[in-house]
């Protein structure tokens, strides 16, 4: 894991080995009344282009010779790095959409911003990095800075644990200095301490995706989970169901995963409680799936399939991210509202004890599953989370679980589904997931094929039928579980959990998706 620190000053350290410059271009009226970007010197917007002077005056024009000799126009997107006339010293240009009207910049566009910083600090080296702002308008400048430092320290990340000493990157701290006037302040510094924390948590569950199963096991999940709320002064709280514990209460279907491995199967529960409430606080409950890794069982899994099974706990990874993040907030800044985060966790594997296509269980709620597919065990975690759920008398309910092939196959691994009848709900987690540049899309949970999962033998079945959508017959199948009096939303996370295309700050693998998506929508809650 790669080192960095932040701090804030009103001009670049002098010693700065690399100068980061997010810059714009101006717009002048084309042809048709229509906006166009000139070209040249005279591209950049006044703003960025009088920064760029200040910082010209100072290095004897080596800006001014580089922008020419690279014909570098400030197109949204476009980067260059110019040498100041040392070998270890560089400043680097990164065009954004509009500095001067920063109201059409969203948080996600500086994030990105943050990302290139990181990169542009490994590519040439550099340690110490000052990233100025003095472009933007002094009211936007906090907002910009709390994405940035965001960007910077997801970007940043790297999961190097198993090579070996020699095979390893050399790990180099990077001190990140955000230079502009009025950014010294106590919002500011608020808002950059937030950006870390919500970086580390989600970092904290890209470690637990990536981590390979043989050392993360059901028992590794719920000590992970221990870690959270054993912290001194985390405010949290851990109930932990062994195997017996669970079949006395019933979680037939959780157990039935189970049978197949030697890894004992456990149920955690985390609990949060505010020292202070509203009448705005509410209980929110957080379920995550948590198999540490899926064969298939009996209904294997192809091959290829196999490799990346490693990652079907990346619902439980979210949720104690989630966790993590409150438990180290300072305690005035904790969330007004009660927060549970609910992790079944099992191996889905093979032996002479598997769950047989065909067998039925029942769940907590006493409902009867005929099991068809093995490979379709996360709704079977999940049917008695959300059963166990009812005894907590939620408020709102918020399941993330890898759930099903075919919504990668709706969607990709850019956005994650989202499921719920509750409109009003649906919104408030799309505009958060917005909020934090991560993308939700919402996907029918329509009664039409409820039909499709129904069973001849008992009260419903574990897989669709005919040609109905096999995300919507999964997110009908929770629906049966999810308590009827709580508000309930279930976000299929299987495309953007673990992905092959990194962005500018989302590496390649486990990417921690939805722990800001969730720590914002309590946040705004």
């Amino acid at each position: 894991m790669a080192l960095v620190t932040i701090s804030l000053s009103k001009s670049a350290p002098k010693n700065s080995e690399l100068l980061f410059v997010p810059v714009s271009a101006a717009q002048s009226a084309g042809a048709g009344g229509k906006s166009r970007s000139a070209q040249g010197w005279s591209s950049f917007e006044p703003s960025s282009r009088a920064v760029l002077k200040d910082l010209d005056d100072a290095h004897d024009a080596y800006i001014l010779d580089g922008i020419k000799h690279f014909e570098y126009s400030p197109t949204p997107g476009s980067k260059v790095s110019i040498n100041l006339g040392e070998p270890s010293s560089f400043i680097r240009l990164c065009a954004v959409s509009s500095i001067k009207d920063s109201d059409a910049l969203d948080g996600e566009e500086w994030r990105r911003v943050g990302g290139d910083a990181w990169k542009a600090a490994s590519d040439h080296r550099a340690a110490k990095i000052a990233v100025i702002l003095d472009a933007l308008p002094e009211e936007h400048r906090p907002s910009a800075a709390e994405a940035i430092v965001e960007g910077i320290n997801l970007a940043a990340y790297s999961f190097g644990s198993y090579k070996s000493s020699n095979g390893a990157a050399k790990t180099q701290r990077k001190t990140f200095v955000l230079c502009a006037s009025g950014l010294n302040s106590k919002r500011t510094a608020k808002a950059v301490s937030t950006a870390e924390l919500r970086a580390a948590s989600t970092v904290f569950a890209r470690d637990l995706v990536n981590t390979p199963p043989s050392d993360l096991q059901p028992k590794n999940l719920v000590a992970a989970a221990r870690g959270i709320a054993s912290r001194k002064g985390s405010g949290i709280t851990q109930k932990t169901f062994n195997a017996a514990q669970l079949a006395k209460m019933g979680a037939n279907a959780l157990l039935a995963v189970s049978r197949g491995s030697d890894a004992p199967p456990f149920m955690t529960h985390l609990i949060y409680k505010p020292s202070r409430k509203s009448k705005r606080s509410r209980r929110i409950v957080l379920v995550g799936k948590g198999v540490t890794y899926d064969s298939g069982g009996l209904s294997i899994k192809t091959r290829n399939g196999l490799m990346t099974m490693k990652c079907d706990m990346a619902g439980a990874a979210c949720v104690l991210g989630v966790m993590h993040a409150i438990s180290r907030l300072p305690k005035a800044d904790r969330p007004i509202h009660e927060v549970h985060a609910i992790v079944p966790t099992s191996e889905n594997m093979i032996n002479g004890k598997s769950v047989k296509p065909g067998d039925v269980v029942k769940a907590i709620n006493g409902k009867s599953i005929e099991i068809l597919n093995t490979d379709a065990e996360g709704r079977l975690l999940l049917a008695d989370a959300l059963s166990y759920s009812k005894r907590l008398k939620a408020d709102f309910i918020v399941d993330a679980a890898t759930l099903t092939g075919a919504c990668i196959a709706a969607l990709g691994e850019k956005f994650a589904g989202i499921f719920t009848d509750d409109e009003d709900l649906r919104d408030m987690l799309m505009s958060a997931a917005e909020d934090v540049g991560e993308k939700l899309w919402p996907l029918p949970l329509g009664s039409e094929y409820r039909s499709a999962i129904k069973s001849s033998i008992a009260d419903i079945k574990n897989i669709g039928s005919g040609t109905a959508p096999g995300a919507t017959t999964a997110a009908l199948f929770l629906k049966e579980f999810a308590p009827e009096e709580a508000r309930w939303a279930h976000l299929d996370i299987a495309g953007p959990a673990f992905v092959d295309s990194p962005n500018e700050y989302v590496p390649a693998g486990g990417t921690g998706f939805g722990v800001r998506t969730l720590l914002q929508f309590i946040e705004q809650l």
